[in-house]
This record gives C-alpha cells, sequence and structure tokens, in this order.
C-alpha cells in the first residue's frame, strides 16, 4: 500500500512495528457481542514495520527523513531534510471504535480456556487394549517371519 497516508494511531515497541488509521487493513470475520444489527465482518489495522513508514513534510508534503538540532535552551526539535523547516510535534490520538472493539475480542478470547490445549483429557483413540492387542500380533508375526527368514537362509 505504498503512497498512503495515515496517522499512527499505536507503536509496538517490541516488534518495531506500528500502526497506522486507515492502512493496511485486514477483513476479519468476528464481532465481540454478535447480535442482529452489528456486522461479523469487521476491518482491523494490520502492523507495518517502521522501515516501511516515513514522516511527512509540512511543506512539501512528501515523505522525508527528520534530523535532530538543539536550540540554545537544550531542547530538540525535529527538522525535515527535504525542506528544512521544523517538523510539528505528535498530536496524541485518542482510541478509535476498531481498537476499542480489537481490545473486547482480546479480553473475550484471554476469557476462555482453550479445549485443546496440552495433551488430551481422554483417550482419543477408544479402548487401549485393542490397540496393544494390535501391537502384539503384529510383534508376534513380524518374529515368525523373522525367524523363517533364517531357517530359509540357513538351508542355503
Amino acid at each position: 500500500e505504498k503512497g498512503k497516508y495515515g496517522v499512527i494511531s499505536r507503536i509496538l515497541h517490541d516488534k518495531n512495528q506500528v500502526i497506522v488509521n486507515g492502512v493496511s487493513l485486514k477483513r476479519s470475520f468476528w464481532h465481540p457481542e454478535p447480535g442482529p444489527g452489528k456486522p461479523s465482518l469487521v476491518t482491523v489495522e494490520c502492523p507495518i514495520h517502521i522501515t516501511n513508514v516515513a514522516l511527512i513534510d509540512p511543506v512539501t508534503k512528501q515523505p522525508t527523513r527528520v534530523k535532530r538540532r538543539y536550540t540554545m535552551n537544550g531542547k530538540g526539535i525535529r527538522i525535515s531534510k527535504v525542506s528544512g523547516c521544523a517538523m510539528p510535534e505528535p498530536v496524541p490520538v485518542g482510541p478509535n471504535e476498531r481498537e476499542l472493539l480489537w481490545k473486547k475480542r482480546e479480553e473475550n478470547v484471554l476469557r476462555h480456556a482453550k479445549e485443546r490445549r496440552g495433551p488430551p483429557k481422554e483417550d482419543i483413540f477408544g479402548n487401549k487394549e485393542h490397540f496393544k492387542t494390535l501391537v502384539r500380533l503384529v510383534r508376534e508375526r513380524r518374529a515368525v517371519q523373522s525367524a523363517r527368514s533364517q531357517e530359509v537362509d540357513d538351508q542355503l
């Protein structure tokens, strides 16, 4: 989705990724509170690696890199490398509806335990004695066959 613009809503520091509003959308078939009048198809923003995101120069409206310069007071200022003008400070963005729905979904998923986690609770194959008998019969047959093949080899 090269060339799209958006506001960074969240930064994932551990993965070096950002979530940008309106970019890299994924459609998902879930709703935390299903019911009539509520859509089951919800769009969610996917994370984008920070190397694939660039700031926009406020003057030229083109992607730019940023350099840091410090004033006499010691305050750091971001300066655009394209136009050389100061970049505005980031503005805090409040949560949107998609983020609230996703948070509800995560809470709902964590609340319910997964049934298939770890070893199976019961024997899914049925009667174990039956399988043990089959294994014993196969081993006996293999032993008989190997004994016959050794007899044939000894006769030759």
